[in-house]
């Protein structure tokens, strides 16, 4: 059995949580009642907060990324044992993440440039292929930046949840809950980043306490000045809520719907080859998974471009070992017998329907509902009262067309606008959700809800 074993400054070498993954035990810091105030004690004694810090911490997370953007295929392997996605996938969609953020220059340019832009401005091109919308009435206040960062990390997606650690360049310390999920990817990437700026390291502590330990939660969500960041579940967010402090502020992130727009010209093999992936990369777990279609056309076309996306979201499982599993079982069963028959399509780990209404899928595989439309004034009407779940929309049309149509869909609630295949693709300069965490987190707090739309990515129309 390899052992594979984590230390952490601020926590006691002995107090440890284990992991069993295939041939591998994982040893994780283990955050408990006992050691929380030695913890909280140490990080919140270091005063380092500087310019020369920001800069210098931004370069270090570049060098970093660069680095996990050319992983070793023994730590691609590691991961995929404790994690359960294939060496392939975290390949094609882990790896590529660092690479999109080896420069973060716009972290304090563009986002920056973006607040301070008054509505009439928008939509505002703040790259070659990338534009920035905002709704709602701009009301920016300014607070005392976050005295300690709180991260709670998920586990449905690789890469993203190691970015979150640049919440705390210039000094801010961070206190980050590894996912259960994926114990792996954050520790390995703290170790890499303690050799290239071991002070940066050192205002990190990584470690795993068990979700929901009033023991733990109750007194670390109080805690004066804290920003506690969520990666995780609708339920894991009202819990904190909860528990939360009157001066505690809290960025949550939960279950998001993934959304397609297909022009009727756009109906065809190879633009379902591009949104099969959109719906299937990290087996339709992540928030930007594309779950409801609109296809534009009657039920006969709506029909065709299903056939066409079954067949290509086999040829994907092919790809990256999809196995079948009890709860896309359940989602089948339902489907099968309580939908018209007619109208659904069933494969080895996905179930396609064909309907007229927008739905919230579970947050399990690859659940897909196809929605006929004859004009884009249709939409809005079957988004009515999803806006706060809302996130990304990929859009098959022709570039212009996407462009005129940003401002409307931002205001329908869609956060992220992309092209066919690039529903995972993200850069330094768009909001999360609506919202730019970094800047949240140096003080910056918008009421405005904002959108990007990135025309560039690794897929193109």
């Amino acid at each position: 059995m390899r052992i594979l074993e984590f230390n952490d400054s601020h926590i006691p070498q002995t107090d440890k949580r284990e992991f069993v993954a295939e041939d591998t035990k994982i040893y994780i810091p283990q955050i408990t009642e006992t050691n929380l105030s030695q913890i909280l004690d140490a990080l919140l004694s270091d005063k380092r907060k500087s310019l020369s810090d920001l800069y210098r911490d931004i370069n270090s997370l570049e060098e970093v990324n660069t680095l996990w953007s050319k992983f070793k295929t023994n730590i691609v392997s590691d991961i995929s044992k404790v994690t359960g996605f294939s060496e392939k996938e975290i390949e094609d969609f882990g790896l590529p993440v660092f690479e999109w953020f080896s420069n973060l220059s716009s972290l304090s340019d563009l986002q920056r440039l973006g607040l301070s832009t008054e509505a009439g401005d928008f939509p505002l091109q703040v790259t070659d292929t990338g534009y920035l919308y905002a709704t709602g009435d701009p009301d920016i206040e300014r607070r005392d930046p976050a005295k300690l960062i709180i991260q709670i990390l998920s586990g449905n997606v690789i890469g993203y949840t190691a970015l979150s650690l640049m919440l705390g360049v210039g000094g801010f310390p961070q206190l980050v809950k590894v996912s259960s999920q994926d114990p792996l990817t954050v520790p390995l990437y703290g170790e890499d980043l303690a050799k290239i700026n071991p002070t940066f390291r050192q205002n990190l502590c990584i470690g795993y306490w068990s979700g929901g330990d009033s023991s733990i939660e109750d007194a670390l969500f109080h805690k004066t000045g804290a920003l506690v960041y969520i990666l995780g579940s609708d339920e894991t967010i009202s819990s904190v809520k909860s528990k939360a402090g009157p001066d505690t502020h809290i960025i949550g992130h939960g279950h998001k719907v993934g959304v397609g727009i297909i022009e009727k010209e756009y109906v065809s093999g190879e633009i379902a080859e591009k949104i099969a992936k959109d719906i299937a990369s990290w087996r339709g777990y992540a928030c930007f998974n594309t779950k409801n279609i609109f296809v534009e056309g009657d039920t006969d076309n709506a029909r065709k471009f299903s056939q066409q996306l079954a067949e290509q979201l086999n040829h994907f499982a092919e790809i990256y070992g999809y196995a079948d599993d009890a709860r896309s079982l359940k989602e089948r069963f339902f489907l099968e017998y309580l939908k018209n028959p007619d109208n659904v399509l069933i494969g080895a780990d996905y179930v396609i329907q064909i309907g007229n209404s927008f739905v919230v899928p579970p947050t399990l595989g690859k659940t897909v509902n196809i929605i006929p439309f004859s004009a884009y004034d249709e939409i809005p009407a079957k988004l009515d009262g999803y806006a706060e779940q809302l996130q990304t929309v990929v859009v098959a049309a022709n570039e212009k067309r996407i462009l005129e149509l940003f401002p409307e869909l931002a205001s329908w609630g869609f956060t992220n606008v992309r092209t066919p295949g690039n529903a995972n693709y993200i850069e330094p300069w768009e909001p999360h959700d609506g919202v730019f965490d970094f800047l949240i987190a140096q003080g910056t707090y918008d009421k405005r809800r904002w959108a990007s739309l990135n025309l560039g990515g690794p897929e193109t129309l």
